[in-house]
């Protein structure tokens, strides 16, 4: 019985609440330099396959390397947040330009 009670009375002691950490530079380049990175990989394999030359992508990686002094300072979650939306963003607005030229596509491969 006296062990119960130490249990339970353990348990209603209030605990700190976690705290969002600030994460280090390194993590900081890490992930927003490597998206960047990867960013202009899709424009370099772009052009030595086709060609063909994508503004959005290089204007992505240029925010993503820009933005890395920026959140520095941030917890890592609200980094991987700013990385993520900038990709999103990106991936919107090539979405919103290049959807013309896709229903083309499709109405060209569609069986009459």
């Amino acid at each position: 019985m006296c062990t119960c009670k130490y249990a339970i009375q353990s348990s209603a002691k209030s605990k700190p609440k976690p705290r969002l950490r600030r994460s280090s530079s390194s993590s900081t380049w890490c992930s927003s330099g490597g998206a960047g990175i990867y960013l202009i990989g899709h424009v370099v394999f772009k052009w030595i396959t086709v060609h063909a030359f994508s503004v959005v992508r290089v204007a992505a990686a240029a925010a993503l390397l820009v933005v890395i002094p920026l959140i520095a300072e941030t917890p890592a979650l609200v980094q991987l947040g700013v990385v993520a939306l900038l990709i999103a963003c990106a991936v919107v607005i090539e979405s919103v330009v290049f959807a013309e030229s896709r229903r083309k596509i499709r109405a060209e491969l569609a069986p009459h």
